[in-house]
């Protein structure tokens, strides 16, 4: 009886050990799908900057200040790479964006505008259609949103804003002002803080706006080796 009791207690040990090696294979193998995807959209986030020779690189920038900023804000290995991939992904939806649209010299009529500011919701159906990149999906919409709530798409504000996505638009905007466009010569870096912080309490977080402008002033990210030194 009592070896019995063994045999059967040894068996329920040894499927309880298959069982578990069986869950960490299928996490190990839904990680390794979860960096597939997130490669994949990391190639076309490349691909979309490559469009245009003005933000060639913008969205790879975007991520480094915003990892670097998130980093000096406390965050954790974990948060910063969703804070990193978010920035990453953030402009997604332009790929929707014609390139006339994407690339006009003037202004833009009312109906263009609204088809740049659809790249919001466009970056937010392309994320929705893979699972592992849903939690992004927040974020992604939100970083054109305005801490007084005059932003889009949803008109947010405050902290209702995802802390993600108030960081990225304030590297989306940096990083826009310092580089050239057909329409305009690129910002110094103190001029572009000059702007933030003319838009503290309005556009941008006070709080947020002040660390941004503290690390910009301490590391301007504009230099190429500065960049390389903020890079994962």
């Amino acid at each position: 009886m009592a070896e019995t009791i063994l045999a059967q207690k040894t068996d329920l040990q040894k499927k309880a050990l298959q069982l578990e090696e069986a869950n960490v294979s299928l996490q190990e193998k839904a990680l390794q799908l979860e960096e597939a995807y997130v490669s994949m959209v990391h190639i076309i986030a490349a691909l979309l900057d490559a469009r245009d020779q003005y933000t060639m690189g913008h969205s790879d920038r975007v991520a480094r200040m915003s990892r670097t900023l998130g980093r000096r804000l406390g965050m954790g290995e974990e948060e910063l790479t969703d804070l990193e991939r978010a920035a990453i992904f953030h402009d997604l939806g332009k790929i929707r964006t014609p390139d006339v649209v994407l690339r006009k010299e003037e202004g833009l009529s009312p109906s263009e505008e609204e088809q740049m500011k659809n790249h919001l919701v466009g970056g937010t159906e392309i994320l929705r259609r893979v699972p592992f990149l849903q939690r992004y999906i927040d974020v992604v919409r939100a970083h054109h949103e305005w801490y007084n709530g005059e932003g889009y798409p949803d008109g947010i504000k405050g902290d209702a804003i995802p802390r993600h996505a108030q960081i990225i638009a304030l590297a989306d905007a940096f990083d826009a002002m310092t580089t050239d466009r057909p329409y305009r010569q690129a910002l110094l870096p103190e001029e572009a803080i000059d702007e933030i912080l003319r838009f503290r309490g309005t556009q941008f977080s006070p709080e947020l706006a002040d660390a941004f402008a503290k690390m910009v002033r301490e590391k301007p990210p504009m230099d190429d080796t500065i960049l390389k030194s903020m890079a994962l």
